[in-house]
């Protein structure tokens, strides 16, 4: 489930607005180190038993009037996965090898998307899952990721260009690129 803070509660405007999360899905054929994504659609948010705890202001004005959530909300069918990478990390303490291994897999994944001229721009821990039966590691949340064929290249013609991805993330050649006018 994405929340929805902004958008109409419309199908067609929500999966526009939220077209990079469904990359993986309109762009990518399957790949281990992806997330692997069946299906979307839109619906009513639901209001979970927990919500008021873990997400109060994504509950909708009609429901919470602390909320700025919208009625409508993109979900997307998706495999589940046990932990996050860093949740992983701390509950099995990997090895020197397994480690390396879960760094392979993620280059693995960073190469498919380059492939495809698609750019994560948030790769962090809290987005690199984990199935702790297989040891299998994805990518997922591809809500700052820049889809740009053929070649990734995003000109920034002035200062004010969004360069995308998270600022707190971001590469310094990337973070303090300023035109050049």
């Amino acid at each position: 489930m994405l929340f929805n803070y902004g958008t109409q509660s419309n199908a067609e405007a929500l999966e526009k607005a939220m077209d990079k999360e469904l990359l993986p899905l309109r762009k990518c054929s399957y790949h281990p180190n992806i997330v692997r994504m069946y299906s979307c659609f839109v619906d009513s948010f639901p209001l979970l038993n927990e919500a008021y705890v873990h997400y109060p202001m994504a509950i909708p004005t009609n429901i919470s009037p602390d909320g700025y959530g919208r009625n409508k909300t993109l979900f997307i069918v998706m495999r589940r996965y046990d932990l996050t990478l860093s949740e992983y990390i701390h509950l099995s303490k990997p090895t020197h090898h397994e480690r390396l291994l879960l760094f392979a897999q993620l280059l693995e994944a960073l190469v498919y998307l380059k492939r495809h001229s698609i750019v994560h721009r948030d790769v962090k821990s809290d987005n690199l899952l984990i199935c702790s039966s297989t040891g299998e590691l994805v990518l997922a949340d591809f809500g700052c990721a820049l889809y740009q064929p053929p070649n990734l290249k995003q000109s920034y013609t002035t200062d004010e260009i969004c360069k995308g991805g998270n600022l707190a993330l971001m590469a310094p050649e990337v973070s303090f690129i300023f035109c050049q006018t």
